[in-house]
């Protein structure tokens, strides 16, 4: 099996032999890079989080292709655990890799990683890695619009206005009006968004309530302390 085709490790990544995922990471440990490659291909397909540390773990590797991987395949799973060395991975030597690692972090987001998670890490990232903490002030946003939460729209509203600003600062106008497109064209019926979100869009400021992040924190020490 190891020598097998693509299709014949996804297969045995999803079948039922317990010594799948075992004999998956230990191919990582393979000289051939394509091996590795081909493994860590299959290993996306599985949500067993054993395999989280051993893809951090090739985020370390010599080839380009296997971290670009590893890093794909981690942002598929969209665990928390791995937000630490994406970040670390945005400083690659390889273009295609800290692109690749850029999108994931976005996708993290978009996956159901917490905003306790990964507010900071977008306010972490704005001053080196702007575009990287845009798409996450964005995936967290809409993560709440396209819920419908509208208990929390304040926060989606200050995450995109964080996103515009971003995304304005460094150029990515089209970008910022193509999000702007399309968010009238999915919410504009959502009356209690959709007002707001205009004012964001005329650079009018809207009135901070606080991150979500330390609303949450505030929360549950008075949880705690009961």
């Amino acid at each position: 099996m190891i020598k097998g085709d693509d299709g014949d490790w996804a297969r045995f990544a999803e079948s039922d032999d317990s010594r799948a995922v075992e004999l998956l990471i230990a191919a990582l440990g393979k000289s051939d890079w394509e091996v590795r490659v081909t493994a860590i291909d299959a290993l996306g397909q599985v949500g067993d989080p054993r395999i989280v540390e051993p893809l951090i773990k090739a985020l370390g590797d010599g080839d380009e292709d296997v971290r670009w991987a590893a890093i794909e395949a981690l942002g598929q799973l969209g665990d928390a655990r791995a937000v630490e060395a994406l970040i670390k991975a945005l400083r690659d030597s390889d273009e295609d890799v800290r692109c690749a690692a850029t999108e994931a972090l976005g996708r993290l987001g978009d996956e159901g990683v917490s905003h306790f998670v990964n507010e900071p890490v977008a306010n972490a990232l704005a001053r080196r890695y702007p575009l990287a903490a845009a798409k996450i002030h964005l995936a967290l946003a809409m993560r709440v619009v396209v819920a419908g939460k509208s208990k929390y729209y304040t926060y989606a509203l200050e995450h995109l206005e964080q996103a515009k600003k971003l995304y304005e600062k460094n150029g990515q106008n089209e970008s910022w009006q193509s999000l702007v497109e399309r968010v009238r064209e999915d919410h504009s019926r959502k009356y209690s968004f959709i007002g707001s979100f205009e004012a964001i869009v005329a650079g009018e400021r809207t009135q901070s309530h606080g991150s979500f992040e330390k609303r949450m924190r505030t929360k549950w020490k008075k949880q705690a302390s009961k």
